[in-house]
């Protein structure tokens, strides 16, 4: 009983989460104000889940997420990965054809949208791998729909949050649906995982 006490401070010592908030996005260049907003945890911390708010200064966004720091986290073993380029515009619609998934035993650090001209984009996202890490397969959650207007505006409707503090995000995706002309829905689905102590 004593050494499981004392295990349980030991992994407590290690792992901590921590609010941050990326630069500030201009709402009138809508979806491109993703490209001013990344969000990048800090180096060895993890990303837990991410919601977007209005910024500090009027017509402005920002995005506020939190980060899971942990002594199993990899450092040297970061990978910067990118999603196919394809076609945008200012509508923030685009967003859903980009699936940003780290591969088994590595988790998401933060993700950037990319653009070429005004007709292309990507996202730029960093999965950095993690000992002892269970990641739940077929098991994406999503976030309830909500209407959205195709403004950038919109992606403040929903959050991503994971289900605890350590249970770092494995991948995110925004999906559509369009089941008239005239309504459009929007929802976040991610993958996660759960990081627990080596003994």
């Amino acid at each position: 009983m004593v050494f499981r006490v004392v295990l349980f401070s030991l992994v407590l010592s290690i792992i901590s989460a921590t609010k941050y908030y990326s630069p500030e996005g201009d709402i009138s260049e809508e979806s491109g104000a993703l490209v001013q907003m990344p969000i990048l945890c800090p180096p060895g911390s993890a990303l837990l889940g991410f919601k977007m708010e209005d910024g500090t200064v009027e017509n402005t966004l920002r995005w506020a997420y939190d980060c899971y720091e942990s002594d199993l986290i990899d450092l040297k073993g970061e990978k910067v990965l990118f999603t196919p380029w394809n076609k945008t515009d200012s509508e923030i619609i685009w967003v859903d054809r980009h699936l940003m998934e780290c591969e088994d035993g590595y988790v998401l650090r933060g993700f950037q949208m990319e653009k070429v001209r005004t007709e292309l984009s990507r996202f730029r996202y960093n999965c950095y791998p993690m000992k002892t890490v269970e990641c739940q397969k077929d098991l994406p959650i999503s976030t309830n729909w909500y209407e959205i207007d195709g403004k950038v505006t919109s992606l403040k409707l929903a959050s991503v949050n994971s289900f605890c503090d350590n249970c770092p995000l494995k991948g995110v995706q925004m999906f559509m649906k369009y089941p008239t002309t005239a309504l459009r829905y929007n929802r976040w689905r991610y993958e996660w995982c759960l990081a627990h102590d080596e003994f």
